[in-house]
């Protein structure tokens, strides 16, 4: 049976569940900029983004490999529970050598906030293991909304330790840590998790066929975060902190489109691994691919214009050369967003080497175009490398999806192209307009946005009225 109403629902679900905390994001920036310096910022998204990088090589997202696994076992609670147990196990290995090279990294380099990044990546794996056991045993929706209660916690606390007590960038490790921390433990105790890490289900075998699983997948999200990372390291190597700075606020406002990327993903992911053996599922991934290109290009048709609306008053003088940058990262987003949505379903597919092949190749097109010219082109060059290096993930992702079992997705081109162009032209009004004029190229989209999604609007109406 064809699940694409699930998904929507789903979608909307987590949508619902995060919409909260992800604006209160968009509000903590003043604060951000007006109360951390741009080489502090530039400081702790390096750290930020090499947490990301080691995150996956040690622990090769065995969160994702669990919740495959108990979705593939419709019925028996007995073999999901030997899942979750045995992952457990891989995670604790993964921890051992995790806190191993933290140790020797902490005695042989300075860095600055090494216990605050070592307790964040420990925290950050449990969130992900327990969240992705508690979404695979069945309780979404029940995920979606103690995330979004715990995230504008976080965001509260974070306000009053930068406002009240005047600490610092050690304000967002802090408050990141405790918030997680409660958040896990009513997740655990919500899918009694305690209760399943019994040693009866200990199996070797499926350890290492999990691990076998794992290894590409890690490794593939590995050189997925190797991107960001590397492009911190050239700016802050090749430019200055300072600049580093102001790169990162301006990734800050791509938080909208993760907020929707995130909802569609989670859907996704237990879609697609409960779908796997559908023999219509190629139906279900051409219909989805081409619905979230469409959710995604005319998000950023609204957002853009909001974003030059409000973004003198919520970001400090300091921080305003970021104006700059935001455009071009949004749409990079939007590629990295749309290749993580394609190297999904070939993950579901069981095609994990596909998914690392194009990781490598996209990578170094990355690392040619930095070393090449960013010293001379500037922090806006790192953009430009970013984008060809995602479109050249899209391509070969499509390219082995489409030679994946002898099916093909179907992209709407036609829709895609005028999306595109209307997008071009936002952004040069974005640079070269008004405050008026961007009001109304909001509203001119807005008519766009009701055209592309004008029929679900009424579907949902009208079942609204039904019931």
């Amino acid at each position: 049976m064809f699940k694409y109403k699930k998904f929507i629902k789903s979608s909307i679900a987590y949508f619902a569940g995060s919409i909260l905390s992800k604006i209160l994001v968009i509000f903590l920036l003043p604060i951000y900029t007006k109360n951390i310096s741009p080489s502090d910022m530039g400081y702790y998204d390096y750290c930020n983004n090499m947490l990301n990088l080691i995150l996956p090589l040690f622990f090769l997202n065995i969160w994702i490999t669990i919740l495959k696994f108990i979705c593939d076992e419709q019925s028996d609670s007995e073999r999901k529970n030997r899942y979750i147990f045995n992952g457990f196990i891989i995670f604790l290995i993964s921890t051992f050598l995790y806190t191993v090279m933290m140790i020797i990294w902490g005695t042989f380099w300075h860095i600055r906030y090494i216990v605050f990044i070592y307790f964040l990546g420990i925290a950050s794996s449990v969130h992900y293991i327990v969240g992705n056991i508690v979404r695979g045993l069945g309780y979404s929706k029940f995920f979606a909304l103690i995330g979004s209660l715990t995230s504008f916690l976080m965001g509260i606390l974070n306000i009053i330790l930068i406002t009240y007590f005047n600490i610092g960038v050690e304000s967002i490790y802090i408050s990141t840590l405790i918030l997680l921390f409660l958040e896990d433990i009513v997740l655990i105790l919500k899918a009694r998790i305690f209760g399943i890490i019994k040693p009866l289900y200990y199996d070797k075998s499926l350890i290492i066929e999990m691990f076998k699983f794992s290894l590409p997948l890690g490794i593939s999200e590995v050189f997925n975060y190797f991107s960001t990372y590397y492009v911190v390291v050239m700016i802050k190597n090749k430019l200055s902190l300072y600049s580093n700075g102001i790169y990162a606020i301006a990734t800050k406002f791509t938080i909208v489109l993760i907020m929707i990327s995130t909802c569609f993903l989670f859907s996704w992911q237990e879609l697609i691994f409960n779908n796997v053996k559908n023999v219509n599922r190629w139906r279900m991934y051409t219909k989805a691919v081409n619905l979230y290109i469409k959710v995604l290009m005319v998000g950023l048709l609204l957002y853009v214009p909001l974003i030059y609306c409000i973004f003198s008053f919520v970001i400090g003088i300091n921080y305003h050369d970021s104006f700059y940058l935001i455009p071009l990262y949004l749409f990079i987003t939007c590629e990295n967003i749309l290749s993580n949505f394609i190297g999904s379903i070939l993950s579901a597919e069981n095609e994990n080497n596909k998914l690392l092949f194009s990781n490598i190749i996209s990578s170094i097109t990355l690392i040619v175009i930095l070393h090449l010219f960013i010293s001379k082109y500037g922090i806006q060059l790192s953009n430009i490398a970013l984008l060809f290096e995602y479109s050249m993930c899209i391509l070969l992702r499509s390219y082995f999806l489409n030679k994946c079992r002898n099916n093909t997705i179907q992209l709407e081109k036609k829709n895609v192209s005028i999306l595109i162009c209307l997008y071009v032209v936002t952004c040069l009004i974005y640079f070269y307009s008004n405050f008026c004029v961007n009001i109304a190229i909001f509203f001119v989209n807005l008519i766009f946005a009701f055209i592309f999604f004008g029929k679900y609007f009424i579907l949902i109406i009208k079942k609204s009225k039904e019931r």
